[in-house]
């Protein structure tokens, strides 16, 4: 949890703090067993940090995994077996990036110059993404085109953009996503408030 200038680590069952540790600036986070992943802002930039959290006493230095010039951003971190995955938003389009920690190695898993990219999560050779663009419609409207939001699912390693597994309407928002073996997750906010929905992959 964000807490300040500090991020406090704690037991998941007894919720007890493990560990506090400095985190200047930190917006958001994602923690797995080993490393510990957060957003921050530095004159501007939005920037992703990086540390090991194995020995939570003793966590190790802070690494720099990717920094963005304004109006570009980096979106939320999904943290998963010693790899982060993120978005790039820019005026010339978005990209979903995977970084493995352990050894700095970072491939672009997908991009798109139309369509928004957001809060991506892996977990073994897939990956769950939200996608948002705008629909089609008549000459004689007046309004925006509408929005149309997806929960997608591809392979890491694929090509595309993989199949749709949920979509949501104009009224509610697809928010953060989580993926488990036979299942995914995406949080909607708006409407009645904030609800997690379970879908099938």
């Amino acid at each position: 949890m964000i807490s300040g200038d500090q991020i406090k680590i704690l037991n998941r069952f007894k919720r007890n703090v493990l560990t506090s540790l400095s985190a200047p600036h930190a917006e958001a986070l994602a923690v797995s067993r080993d490393w510990l992943t957060y957003l921050s802002r530095r004159k501007g930039r939005t920037v992703l940090m990086a540390r090991r959290i194995t020995d939570t006493l003793h966590p190790g230095d802070v690494q720099q995994v990717a920094s963005v010039d304004p109006p570009s951003a980096v979106g939320h971190p999904s943290l998963t077996e010693g790899r982060v995955v993120f978005t790039v938003s820019g005026r010339r389009g978005n990209s979903i990036r995977l970084v493995r920690l352990n050894s700095g190695r970072e491939r672009t898993l997908m991009s798109s110059r139309r369509a928004q990219l957001l809060n991506p999560a892996i977990l073994g050779k897939h990956l769950v993404y939200v996608r948002v663009s705008r629909g089609s419609q008549g000459p004689l409207a007046t309004g925006p085109r509408p929005l149309r939001q997806y929960l997608m699912l591809r392979r890491a390693g694929g090509h595309g953009k993989g199949h749709r597994i949920y979509r949501q309407s104009r009224h509610r928002t697809l928010w953060t996503t989580s993926l488990g073996a036979k299942r995914a997750y995406v949080t909607l906010l708006g409407g009645r408030g904030p609800q997690v929905v379970s879908v099938q992959r």
